[in-house]
């Protein structure tokens, strides 16, 4: 059985798979030696962090919604 993820619930999975992945090349960034690899994981450390506070404005702009 498939079971749907209401919206509050995806953008929560969402902010989480964001912050796995900030996390992940924040990681990733301190341990390379090569600086265009550096370049690359610093580069997706900001998409990332853009990404999280897209999905965080969406859920925070349903919730707020919700309350009306």
């Amino acid at each position: 059985m498939i079971k749907y993820l209401a919206d509050d619930e995806a953008l929560k999975v969402a902010m989480n798979l964001e912050k796995g992945g900030l996390d992940f090349y924040s990681k990733a960034a301190s341990i390379v030696k090569d600086v265009k690899t550096k370049n690359i994981f610093l580069k997706l450390i900001e998409d990332e962090r853009q990404h999280y506070k897209r999905f965080k404005e969406l859920h925070d702009s349903l919730k707020d919604s919700s309350l009306r």
